[in-house]
């Protein structure tokens, strides 16, 4: 109960499970994945299979961001949207073109949102009222961002996390 998502547990799992639905009925296969098994992010991705039928989780894959991000990273390369928890999750999905509807629990996600000029989103206290279905289908007809301007800009910020998780020979450059 100490995070903002764990005072929206319920409505969180209503509205994921019919998103979870509503893409299964429109034709497309969902992968469910966790960025930080220490926040419980992978007890959520359970709790919400869970509540799918077997035929449903024949069309869900869960991808975990434990030891590599590469199962996570070819997620994000072959998705078409994403519903996004996560910052990373968000940046993510936009950094690969993704149609990405960010669900905002805090002040970085917002900030960034406000900086690509407020794209579609919702904050966690209008999930109980929020109608997957229709969020879905708003998501499916939308136009991916184009993020490429925001990227630019911030560009160099993070010089030295780049070298460090860069290329192999980039690594042993920076030492």
């Amino acid at each position: 109960g100490k995070r903002p998502l764990e005072q929206h547990t319920m409505a969180y799992q209503r509205f994921h499970v019919a998103a979870i639905r509503a893409f299964l009925a429109r034709g497309y296969d969902v992968v469910l994945a966790s960025f930080c098994q220490g926040q419980g992010d992978e007890n959520e991705i359970e709790r919400l299979t869970d509540a799918l039928t077997v035929p449903e989780l024949e069309h869900v894959t869960c991808v975990f961001y434990r030891d590599s991000p590469d199962e996570v990273m070819r997620a994000f390369a072959e998705s078409a949207c994403v519903v996004a928890t996560r910052f990373h999750a968000m940046v993510l999905g936009y950094a690969h073109g993704c149609k990405v509807l960010p669900l905002v629990y805090d002040q970085k996600t917002q900030k960034v949102l406000d900086d690509l000029g407020n794209p579609p989103s919702l904050a966690l206290d209008e999930l109980a009222a929020a109608d997957a279905e229709a969020a879905v289908d708003a998501l499916i007809a939308s136009e991916p961002r184009d993020a490429s301007g925001l990227a630019r800009a911030s560009a160099g910020h993070f010089q030295f996390t780049d070298r460090l998780l860069g290329r192999p020979e980039e690594r042993g450059a920076a030492r």
